[in-house]
């Protein structure tokens, strides 16, 4: 059983937040980290807590390739030695590696805590069908469609800061209910992943597609699917399908 949290951040010059709501509960946590609030231990006991639940997962959109990344240090230190401006520091290598042939992105063997990205999922990192957040508010019909109040790179007061605060949460409302527009394609993924003892989760359908045929091909001609030195290519006749 899986306990699954929609989380979203913010990241400024001067202003960090990080929000979580747990799907099923409803329970919230607001983080803020500023000159003049620090909510940085209580994020690390926050992400502490969730690394001993068994079953916890953060849940979020285009969060392995950005949240994520910015969380990381926070969840690996439990808050010690982090602060808004470490935070504001790791989203501009996320920027910055956008702009250059590579992207960054932590390991997959060194994340912490699962994550759930629908934005893989619903495969909208395709180039062709890439939407933003915002252009799913508009599809779900959405009371209310947001923007960033301030342009990145801003240093805020705290009344703009609080202002801040409340479009991160609408983010996170909206994407908790995207999880909940999601979920029977997330409970598809969740039941091959325990059926078959690899990772499915955050595939796109035609991904699933792909790694399941190398597994059936695999199962019947191991190595078949890889490429070996000095090995030599299999050729299957009309009747020689391996399943």
């Amino acid at each position: 059983m899986f306990s699954d949290w929609v989380y979203d951040l913010e990241t400024y010059p001067n202003w960090f937040e990080a929000q979580f709501i747990h799907t099923v509960t409803g329970e919230y946590h607001r983080f803020t980290c500023t000159p003049w609030r620090n909510d940085m231990p209580a994020l690390g006991a926050h992400v502490a807590r969730l690394r001993r639940e068994s079953g916890s997962r953060l849940v979020g959109f285009n969060n392995i390739g950005f949240d994520y990344y910015v969380l990381h240090p926070v969840i690996e230190s439990g808050g010690v030695g982090c602060d808004y401006y470490t935070c504001y520091r790791r989203s501009q290598e996320v920027f910055a590696a956008q702009r250059g042939p590579y992207g960054v992105n932590v390991k997959p063997w060194e994340v912490l805590i699962p994550q759930v990205d629908l934005f893989k999922i619903h495969h909208l990192d395709n180039r062709a069908k890439n939407t933003s957040l915002k252009q799913l508010q508009f599809a779900m019909r959405s009371e209310s469609v947001e923007d960033l109040p301030y342009p990145p790179g801003t240093d805020l007061t705290p009344e703009q800061v609080e202002e801040g605060s409340a479009y991160c949460f609408h983010d996170v409302t909206e994407t908790l209910k995207f999880y909940w527009h999601s979920k029977g394609l997330l409970d598809f993924r969740d039941a091959l992943s325990a059926k078959y003892g690899r990772e499915f989760t955050n595939h796109n359908d035609t991904k699933i597609g792909k790694d399941f045929f190398i597994m059936k091909l695999e199962e019947r001609q191991p190595g078949i699917c890889f490429e070996f030195e000095h090995a030599r290519p299999h050729v299957y006749a009309d009747d020689d399908i391996p399943f």
